[in-house]
């Protein structure tokens, strides 16, 4: 039995179960990628939601003072600086100040 038409044909019809494993681990890494970076992408969304309609009840300009003092914060007590943006639920501060500032524009 060969797996002509999976995505590996490399592989070599030699070891079909090779192909086989190759191609259950790639759809199962796809199938786990997907569904996060979909969720990531909606968390940061409604968190400049969240941002702006913070920026309507208190003022931009406390909004923005308010997120440079929390950078200030997690920047003296991060443990790490790298980050994957796309696999992030959070922007990174200074887009959401730079989003707040062109609201207010």
């Amino acid at each position: 039995m060969y797996y002509d038409s999976l995505p590996f044909p490399y592989a070599g019809s030699s070891f079909p179960i090779l192909q086989l494993i190759l191609t259950l681990l790639t759809t199962s890494l796809l199938l786990l990628l997907i569904p996060t970076l979909v969720t990531c992408y909606f968390a940061r969304k409604m968190e400049l939601e969240a941002d702006m309609e913070a920026a309507k009840l208190c003022g931009i300009d406390i909004c923005i003072r308010t997120l440079r003092k929390l950078d200030s914060f997690s920047r003296r007590y991060a443990t790490s600086t790298r980050r994957i943006p796309l696999m992030s639920t959070h922007l990174s501060i200074k887009k959401r100040v730079e989003k707040l500032q062109n609201k207010l524009l």
